[in-house]
C-alpha cells in the first residue's frame, strides 16, 4: 500500500512551465484538492482535473471537445469558469467521457481488496459491511471504525474480557485500557472523541473482525473502505499477502537476514514487514516510512500487535510518516524491501525539481518506481541489497532506460521472480527483483524463477541496458546468439507503421450492420496468424471526426501487414483488400529491398520470431521497437520463393489444413535461420504450449 510522494510540493500553487507575465500574480481557487490561477488554466493543469493523460487533452482540443479561451505559441489555456462550466454540463447530461477505461480515476465506490489477505473470515466481514453501507466513509469516519477494530484486535491478543463489538465508549471512557499502546489509538482517533455514531457508522462499530498472526487485517480494512477515487487521488495500492511473502521467501533463501537492518522506504500499514517478522526477524531490525498518516498509525498497531510490544518510543521511531524520495531514514540499511509507488503524475514543478536530483527524473514523464530504485541504490553501500516488486516493464520498456543504466553500473543481479500479472483488475506483469549494490555489474548466479520452474544462470553474458532480459537459460541465451549471429536485415528505417484509428466514441461510429456508405474495419480481434476475419464491425470513414487516425494512404495500401496490439504472442496478418483498423489492430508496410512481404510474413510469424520476441521483452504490447529489432535473414529469391508458396497455400486453405502447413513452413524458417536440432528443440519447447492464433 503506497500514496503519493512529495505531497508538500504538490500542495503549492501550479502554474504552466511557461512564464506568462500578466499571470504570474493572479489568486488561486481550491477545486478538488488542486490549486488553479484564478484566470487562466494550462493544458496540463486541465487534464490533472479532469483525471485524463495529456496525449487525450491534446486530441479533445484538436476535436473540439474543449476550447483554449488562449493559444500562446503552443500552449492552450483556458478560463476558470469555462473548465467549471464543462464539468458541470458533463454531470448534468451523465456523459460517459470521462468514466471510459482511461478515466477509472473518476469512480466514486469501495471494494473488498480479496488479494491482500488470506482470511475468509475477515473478507466476509468486510464485505457484509460494503453491501450494507449506501455511501463512503469520511476520513473521520474511516479513523473512527479502524481505531475500533484495532481496539478489538489488542483484546483479542491480550485476552482482555471485552473483545467484540463497539469498543470506541468503553475505550473513551477508560474501562478499556491498554497502557502504553492507547497513545496509538489516540493517534489513529486524531484528536476525535465521538460521543456518538451516525446509524450506518454505528451498524459497522458493532462488526468485529479477527486477529490472525502475519496478517495485515487493517491494512484491509483501509484499502477496503477507502473509496475508488480516494486511493487513485492518494496511491492507494495494495500488495497481495502472497507477493509479500514470495518477496521475503525469495530474499531469505539468498541472504541470511538474522542481522540485517531492514527498510520499506513505502510501507504503508506494514504488509512486507509482518511478512518479515515470520521469517524471525525483531522489531529492532525493521523500519518502514510513508507519507500516509493513517498508514503509518497503522503500521506502529501492527507491529505492536505481531511482536507484544508496548514500547512507543521504539514504535515511533522505526516507522515514521515521511516522504523517502526527499526524507532517506537516517540510519545504516542493509535491505530496502518493499513495493515502491507506481505511476504517480508528477507536475512540472515536480519534474524540474526532482530532475535536479535524480538522473532517471531527467525525461518527459518519470517514473516514481525508477526513482525509488535510484534512491535506494543511491543510500546503500556497497554490498547492501535492494529487494523490491516492480513492473517487468522496467527491464524492458525504453521510457525506462536510464534507471537500467543505473542499475547496470552498480549492481549484481540476485534474482528475478516473474509473476504475471497478480495485482487484481490490472493488466501489469510484475516481478520480484533481487539485486545487491557492487561496483561490477554481473549476473552470473542470479537464481531466475517463473511459476512452476527456475534456473541459475551460470554463464556470465553481456547485458544490454536497452533490454535486461533475464527470463533466459544458458541455453536459450545460446540460442538467441545464433538467431542474432545470421546475417540478416530489420524493419528499422525498412518500415512504415501506422496505427489504427482511434474514434474517441465507438458507440457513435461503430456498427455490426453493413449498410451503404460504412465498410468493414477491423478490430485486434479479427486478426489471425496471415488470415484475418471480415465482417464483425463496421465504420463510416470521417477521418476529420475521429480523435486519431493514420494518412489514409496507408490503410489502403495495396498490400500491408495487420497485427495484433495487445497480445501476448506475435499475430500479423496479410492484407490487399485495403481494410481500415481500429488501434488494437495496428499497421506495418515493410520495405526490405530484395525481400518479399510475404516472406517477412512468414519470419514475423513464425516460432523463431516469437521466441526471440517473448524473450527480449516478454510484454502484452506487440511494439513498434519489438517488431523492428526481429532479425529478418537474408536469403535468396529462389529460397524465398519456397516460403512464399506455402504462405500463399495458407491464405487460400480452409482451417483444417492450416497447422499442416504452418509446421511444413516453420521447418523452412528455422532453416533460413540456419539452427540446429537442439536450438530447435529449445525454441519448440518453449513455444509448444502457446496459441498460434491460426483459427
Amino acid at each position: 500500500m503506497q500514496e503519493n510522494i512529495l505531497t508538500d510540493s504538490w500542495k503549492q500553487p501550479k502554474f504552466s512551465k511557461r512564464k506568462i507575465e500578466t499571470y504570474d500574480q493572479l489568486s488561486l481557487f481550491d477545486y478538488d484538492g488542486v490549486f488553479l490561477s484564478n484566470e487562466y488554466l494550462s493544458l496540463h493543469d486541465v487534464c490533472r482535473i479532469l483525471n485524463i493523460s495529456f496525449a487525450t487533452g491534446q486530441n479533445w482540443v484538436r476535436l473540439g471537445k474543449i476550447i483554449p479561451q488562449k493559444i500562446i505559441g503552443k500552449d492552450s489555456f483556458f478560463t476558470r469558469e469555462y473548465i467549471q462550466s464543462f464539468i458541470l454540463s458533463i454531470n448534468k447530461t451523465d456523459s460517459k467521457i470521462l468514466k471510459r477505461r482511461r478515466n477509472k480515476k473518476n469512480i466514486n465506490s469501495f471494494s473488498v481488496c480479496n488479494g491482500y489477505i488470506y482470511d475468509k473470515k475477515n473478507k466476509a466481514i468486510i464485505q457484509s459491511v460494503i453491501t450494507e453501507t449506501s455511501r463512503t466513509f469520511t476520513d473521520k469516519e474511516l479513523r473512527m471504525i479502524l481505531a475500533n477494530f484495532a481496539l478489538q484486535l489488542f483484546a483479542q491478543k491480550m485476552r482482555l474480557d471485552k473483545q467484540e463489538g463497539n469498543l470506541i465508549e468503553l475505550f473513551l471512557e477508560n474501562k478499556l485500557r491498554l497502557g502504553n499502546l492507547s497513545q496509538l489509538i489516540y493517534d489513529l482517533l486524531n484528536g476525535d472523541c465521538p460521543s456518538n455514531f451516525d446509524e450506518e457508522v454505528a451498524s459497522v462499530l458493532q462488526k468485529t473482525v479477527c486477529y490472525v498472526k502475519g496478517q495485515d487485517t487493517l491494512g484491509f480494512v483501509y484499502l477496503s473502505l477507502s473509496n475508488m477515487n480516494r486511493r487513485k487521488a492518494y496511491g492507494l495500492y495494495y500488495t497481495p499477502e502472497f507477493v509479500a511473502k514470495e518477496l521475503v521467501n525469495r530474499e531469505i533463501e539468498v541472504n541470511d537476514l538474522s542481522t540485517v537492518r531492514v527498510f520499506d522506504p513505502a510501507c504503508g500499514s506494514g504488509n512486507f514487514l509482518l511478512a518479515l517478522s515470520n521469517r524471525g526477524l525483531s522489531l529492532e531490525q525493521l523500519y518502514g516510512q510513508d507519507i500516509d498518516e493513517i498508514a503509518i498509525e497503522l503500521a506502529r498497531i501492527n507491529m505492536a500487535l505481531e511482536y507484544a510490544c508496548d514500547d512507543v518510543e521504539i514504535l515511533y521511531k522505526h516507522f515514521i510518516c515521511a516522504d523517502s524520495l526527499t526524507n532517506w531514514i537516517n540510519q545504516d540499511i542493509d535491505l530496502v524491501i518493499g513495493n515502491p509507488p507506481w505511476g504517480y503524475d508528477f507536475s512540472d514543478e515536480q519534474k524540474t525539481s526532482l530532475s535536479l536530483v535524480y538522473e532517471s527524473a531527467r525525461c518527459t514523464r518519470p517514473e516514481s518506481y525508477d526513482l525509488f530504485v535510484e534512491q535506494a541504490l543511491k543510500n546503500s553501500s556497497y554490498g547492501g541489497r535492494i529487494a523490491f516488486v516492480l513492473p517487468e516493464a522496467i527491464l524492458n520498456v525504453k521510457s525506462h532506460q536510464a534507471i537500467r543504466d543505473i542499475i547496470l553500473r552498480h549492481s549484481h543481479f540476485e534474482f528475478v521472480s516473474y509473476l504475471g500479472d497478480v495485482f487484481e483488475g490490472v493488466q501489469c506483469p510484475t516481478i520480484l527483483l533481487g539485486i545487491r549494490k557492487e561496483e561490477k555489474s554481473s549476473v552470473k548466479n542470479c537464481r531466475v524463477s517463473f511459476d512452476e520452474s527456475f534456473f541459475i544462470v551460470h554463464e556470465e553474458r553481456k547485458i544490454d541496458s536497452k533490454n535486461i532480459a533475464l527470463n533466459i537459460s544458458d541455453d536459450e541465451y545460446r540460442c538467441l546468439s545464433k538467431i542474432e549471429s545470421v546475417p540478416s536485415a530489420n524493419l528499422r528505417k525498412n518500415a512504415a507503421f501506422a496505427l489504427g484509428i482511434v474514434t474517441g466514441d465507438n458507440e457513435k461510429y461503430l456498427t455490426n450492420i453493413k449498410s451503404t456508405g460504412n465498410e468493414v474495419v477491423l478490430k485486434g480481434t479479427d486478426v489471425y496468424r496471415f488470415r484475418y476475419v471480415d465482417g464483425k464491425n463496421f465504420i463510416k470513414f470521417m477521418p476529420e471526426s475521429f480523435q486519431q487516425v493514420a494518412p489514409i494512404q496507408f490503410y489502403r495500401a495495396s498490400e500491408k501487414l495487420i497485427y495484433r496490439f495487445i497480445c501476448n504472442t506475435l499475430v500479423f496478418a496479410y492484407d490487399n483488400k485495403g481494410r481500415l483498423t481500429m488501434n488494437s489492430a495496428n499497421i506495418v508496410i515493410p520495405n526490405i529491398p530484395g525481400l518479399s512481404i510475404k516472406y517477412i510474413l512468414a519470419i514475423l510469424n513464425s516460432r523463431v520470431a516469437l521466441f526471440f520476441w517473448k524473450k527480449n521483452y516478454n510484454s502484452f504490447k506487440v511494439l513498434k521497437s519489438h517488431i523492428e529489432s526481429i532479425p529478418i535473414p537474408l536469403i535468396s529469391e529462389r529460397e524465398q520463393s519456397y516460403i512464399i508458396d506455402i504462405v500463399n497455400q495458407i491464405l487460400l486453405s480452409d482451417n483444417t489444413l492450416i497447422l499442416k502447413l504452418y509446421e511444413e513452413l516453420d521447418f523452412l524458417v528455422m532453416k533460413a535461420f540456419d539452427l540446429e536440432e537442439k536450438e530447435i528443440n529449445t525454441i519448440r519447447k518453449f513455444t509448444d504450449d502457446m496459441n498460434l492464433f491460426l483459427e
